[in-house]
């Protein structure tokens, strides 16, 4: 439709776009051909070093430890990620509770938390969790253990912290 537009207005800066989405294309198809003003956007841009700590979610079922090898990375996402997400609510309210009401009471409004915020209710969480696993892994949930532990990237190798900390101390 923009096209379309822009060929009727004018037909010259029509061509100079056309032209530019071509080249665009040509160098995303062509991955790692890079002509100035024409990037490719997913380039190597510098060395990423590894952090120093890594948070690490270690999950017991029935007994033994689900290890991310054993998974695809699709699955072991979906396995992991509600935890990230469960571990964060503590971080996301008192984000809301330090910076967004700060800024919309400046202007005035005032909000309710209740839509914003949410409690960690852990009881809550295992239940639907475990109700979650059961159709990601094979067989039934008769025991579930989740912990969390420091990582930390010493000598070329990651090294467990001596304390885990329990999913249920994460999110207070």
């Amino acid at each position: 439709m923009y096209l379309k537009l822009l060929y009727r207005y004018n037909r010259a800066y029509f061509f100079l776009v056309a032209a530019f989405i071509i080249c665009q294309l040509f160098i995303n198809f062509k991955r790692g051909m890079v002509v100035s003003p024409f990037y490719h956007f997913g380039m190597y841009s510098q060395v990423m070093k590894p952090d120093v700590k890594y948070a690490v979610f270690e999950i017991e079922v029935n007994g033994a430890r689900l290890q991310g090898k054993d998974f695809t990375p699709w699955q072991w996402d979906k396995i992991n990620q509600p935890l990230v997400y469960f571990a964060g609510i503590h971080d996301n309210n008192l984000f809301f509770y330090s910076e967004v009401q700060r800024i919309t009471s400046k202007a005035g409004v005032s909000m309710d938390s209740s839509h914003f915020t949410m409690p960690c209710n852990y009881p809550q969480f295992i239940d639907w969790y475990k109700s979650y696993l059961v159709r990601l892994l094979p067989g039934p949930i008769k025991s579930l253990e989740i912990y969390y532990r420091d990582y930390f990237y010493q000598q070329a190798k990651l090294q467990p912290a001596q304390t885990q900390h329990s999913l249920s101390e994460v999110c207070r």
